[in-house]
């Protein structure tokens, strides 16, 4: 099978299997645009930082491993691009250590009329400062450990195997630590085109909560 069918086969199943996921099933399960190029639409061209992405093999878990695999051996047929300028608020590290890739959606290898989907991939070390989107998001992570914020329930720690929900036009945040992370990400709801915005322009994290 052609590597990124196979990747998409391997998260549409993913996605489908988890009840957590409910309300996202089917946006992997289009048919492939043929007439359209596998591109992206962020600001750079981000295949250098995804050329670290074997880093993730070790993060797995038996739930998981499946579909890193195949994100391993279709990665260089994807467009992998930074989702923000170099000047964004976009958190300490962020862009020259993160990159976005869209598999299923408006201008992406796959169709869907039920949201967009695609993978993300953090090094170790990088701040993704508070931000909202007017889409519901999950994110299923596939390797390593990061912790995690939402505005309504602080800070938490997630790794392979967890699904993290974020309601619409909610503020959220992550940091990774030691690992990279490597997230099955989708949208569905309204303001699928329109970028994230940013809290403020400082770029900085909400406080730890101290016991």
């Amino acid at each position: 099978m052609i590597p990124i069918n196979a990747l998409m086969h391997a998260a549409n199943r993913y996605l489908d299997a988890h009840a957590e996921t409910m309300g996202f099933h089917g946006i992997l399960g289009g048919d492939r645009n043929v007439t359209i190029a596998v591109r992206g639409h962020g600001s750079r061209d981000a295949r250098p930082i995804a050329a670290h992405m074997d880093e993730c093999r070790a993060g797995t878990d038996l739930r998981t491993a499946d579909v890193v695999d195949a994100a391993l051996a279709a990665r260089d047929d994807l467009a992998w691009w930074a989702p923000y300028a170099e000047d964004a608020p976009a958190g300490a590290g962020f862009f020259a250590n993160a990159a976005v890739t869209t598999l299923a959606g408006e201008g992406a290898p796959f169709a869907s009329d039920a949201g967009r989907a695609g993978l993300f991939y953090v090094r170790a070390g990088v701040e993704y400062a508070p931000h909202a989107h007017a889409p519901r998001e999950i994110y299923a992570i596939l390797s390593g450990r990061a912790r995690y914020w939402n505005e309504a329930t602080g800070w938490r720690e997630a790794g392979a195997g967890d699904v993290i929900l974020t309601p619409e036009h909610s503020w959220h945040a992550m940091k990774t630590g030691s690992d990279p992370v490597l997230i099955l990400w989708a949208w569905t709801g309204e303001g699928m085109t329109i970028r994230p915005h940013f809290r403020d322009d400082t770029g900085a994290l909400p406080p730890e909560e101290t016991k």
